[in-house]
């Protein structure tokens, strides 16, 4: 009778006859003895891809978190405790900013900024001139001291309290025009004058500011004499008060854009902005709303001026005679961008009233505005 033998693991039996061919097969001149042990081997230990598939399997029942800026896995019971504490479903996404440019997008839905002690100055991260670290008076006098000298000067976030008079050639750049100090710049009149005023001549660039609070006879805002070239973009002007021109009062070379006047009020004419006897000015992508004015121009007042209006919003303002838009004289051009829209007037002209001098509506959206007599318009033709 033929011997039978075990020849490798638990039910896998054949007489040696047999295993002797297979191993001439398999291994060439490997014994028996050697192919039985490395056979025991392979039968007995665990594959690396085993493993891996079934450390996988194994982490593969939890999920990722975001925790305190780190990624955490975490199962179904313990993910309802974290996000309980704080932390967010998905992986942590780590913004790809370097901290010398800003204003893009940072790969995780937000957008680059800047770093204490600088603000984002037309893409590019820039060191702060005055940084605001007191009380708003005490930020107020360090803009005031800058201002002696001129040029460029950049503000970081913080209230600055007073009435600032810019004697030479000046930019001032701020961190944005929100409401909120520990982020944006501000400006404050506090009721006490005008927030913002010129010698006559000088060159003028506003950008990322908030300017509040002024309270003057011409200009509560901010004044522009008649040789004054003045730039202002992503500024707001907003809760000012004065005379003639609430937010602004411009008899010079006035180009604004991308900004916003709002709840402004004129005592006279212009309770956003009041342009009388200028050259040429522009206004574009800028936005009037919820400016009064007790006589002309709730929103905007023109007088002898040469002015170009593109793509803005002049929507909730109202005046005695001109709601949106009050045109006396000299040229006024708006584009089919602009929109002047649910405007008051509580006599006439409740879009835009013109008494002299030439309106050119060029398509733009003139409508649901209300007055007691041409609620949309004063002699020129709406649609």
């Amino acid at each position: 009778m033929a011997l039978r033998r075990t020849a490798v693991g638990k039910g896998f039996r054949m007489d040696s006859a047999q295993f002797d061919m297979r191993v001439r097969e398999l291994f060439g001149r490997t014994s028996r003895r050697s192919a039985a042990l490395w056979l025991g081997a392979l039968g007995s230990t665990p594959l690396l891809g085993r493993e891996f598939a079934s450390a996988k399997k194994k982490r593969g029942k939890k999920k990722p978190l975001c925790l305190d800026g780190q990624t955490v896995y975490a199962s179904s019971k313990k993910r309802k405790k974290l996000i309980k504490q704080g932390a967010a479903p998905g992986a942590c996404c780590v913004p790809a900013c370097n901290g010398s440019t800003c204003g893009g997008n940072d790969g995780c839905g937000g957008t680059c900024g800047c770093g204490e002690g600088a603000v984002c100055n037309e893409g590019t991260c820039t060191a702060c001139t005055v940084k605001c670290t007191g009380t708003p008076l005490g930020c107020g006098s360090q803009l005031t001291q800058a201002l002696l000298d001129g040029g460029q000067i950049v503000l970081c976030p913080g209230r600055y309290a007073g009435n600032f008079d810019i004697a030479k050639d000046t930019t001032l750049i701020g961190a944005g025009a929100g409401s909120d100090p520990t982020s944006n710049t501000i400006l404050d009149a506090q009721g006490r004058g005008p927030v913002l005023g010129a010698l006559s001549g000088r060159t003028i660039s506003l950008r990322g500011l908030r300017i509040t609070g002024g309270d003057g006879g011409q200009g509560g805002g901010m004044v522009v004499l008649s040789d004054d070239d003045v730039r202002v973009n992503d500024c707001a002007f907003v809760g000012n008060k004065a005379a003639r021109g609430g937010g602004i009062l411009s008899s010079g070379a006035l180009r604004v854009t991308n900004t916003l006047f709002d709840r402004n009020e004129a005592t006279s004419s212009g309770g956003g902005l009041a342009i009388p006897v200028a050259d040429q000015s522009f206004i574009a992508d800028c936005m009037f709303t919820g400016n009064t004015a007790a006589l002309y121009g709730g929103g905007l007042y023109a007088r002898e001026t040469l002015l170009t209006v593109t793509g803005t919003e002049m929507r909730g303002n109202r005046a005695e005679r001109g709601g949106g838009v009050a045109v006396d004289g000299g040229f006024v051009s708006v584009d089919s961008a602009t929109t002047i829209t649910n405007n008051t007037a509580t006599v006439l002209g409740g879009g835009v009233a013109r008494f002299s001098g030439t309106f050119n509506q060029n398509g733009a959206t003139i409508s649901g505005n209300t007055a007691v007599t041409q609620p949309n318009c004063a002699g020129v033709t709406c649609t």
